[in-house]
């Protein structure tokens, strides 16, 4: 079973969580993931081993294209080879799934995102529009042989495909198979708040993350630095610099309110 910090006795801020604690408790919004790991031993560049993959976030449960929904973008403090990005900046819509995976992999991801769209979506470039493809990425070369390229389109397809409510699975799971965190093991992460209005209506707020960033040093757990007690006992690791945050909300809200 896995372990959360609320099974080990830690919680986490003062509002209540949604039924899963994760992305899914916001309405109609399903996660999938596609995990890819292959082979063991000395990386042989282009063979192996490989550990990474594909995760899809489908914001709501109908088509996305014929009905998108408000959105934003905020980077900070960096930047990353994504793409879609400015589409989003600049009409404030999102009008496919977002996908995320290894950087290598963005645009054989975005083929296969590109390919669903077409099949469910015959009217695509007869109707004088296209969709914008939403391809996150993070860089996971420290635990996975990124220059094989081993994600393909149809592992995008079948991300998508298998996107469900929750509970989401987490951890070391589609796109984060190959991340690092806090010089520690990263992976998918999610969590939600509740919050209620006049007593009544209640709002949703879920969070993905995709970790791939951070010293040990840096590590705090509701204050306490664990990253400077555990540093003296492990080896130091790869420091990546990546994160990736994708929210959601039932609440009606539009772009400009969502940066």
């Amino acid at each position: 079973m896995r372990q959360t910090p609320r099974k080990l006795g830690l919680w986490m801020g003062s509002l209540a969580t949604g039924k899963f604690n994760d992305l899914t408790d916001v309405p109609g919004v399903k996660v999938g993931h596609v995990s890819i790991i292959r082979g063991r031993g000395k990386l042989i560049p282009g063979l192996g081993p490989v550990r990474t993959g594909v995760t899809a976030v489908l914001p709501h449960q109908g088509n996305l294209y014929r009905d998108p929904r408000s959105a934003a973008i905020y980077v900070f403090n960096g930047y990353g080879k994504s793409i879609g990005v400015p589409f989003v900046e600049e009409t404030g819509l999102l009008n496919s799934p977002i996908l995320l995976t290894n950087t290598l992999s963005v645009n054989d991801a975005a083929q296969g995102l590109l390919t669903y769209l077409l099949g469910q979506n015959p009217e695509i470039g007869n109707d004088a529009r296209t969709p914008n493809l939403i391809v996150f990425e993070c860089d996971d070369s420290y635990l996975n042989d990124i220059r094989g390229r081993h994600v393909k389109p149809w592992d995008a397809i079948l991300a998508i495909q298998r996107a469900t409510s929750g509970p989401l699975v987490q951890g070391s799971v589609g796109a984060g198979v190959g991340m690092s965190c806090f010089e520690l093991k990263g992976g998918i992460g999610s969590s939600s708040r509740l919050i209620t209005i006049n007593g009544r209506s209640e709002l949703v707020l879920g969070i993905l993350a995709l970790t791939n960033f951070g010293l040990l040093e840096d590590l705090m757990i509701l204050g306490v630095p664990v990253g400077l007690k555990l540093k003296s006992k492990l080896v130091q690791g790869y420091i990546p610099g990546s994160l990736i945050l994708i929210g959601t909300t039932n609440a009606h809200l539009t772009s400009s309110h969502l940066y």
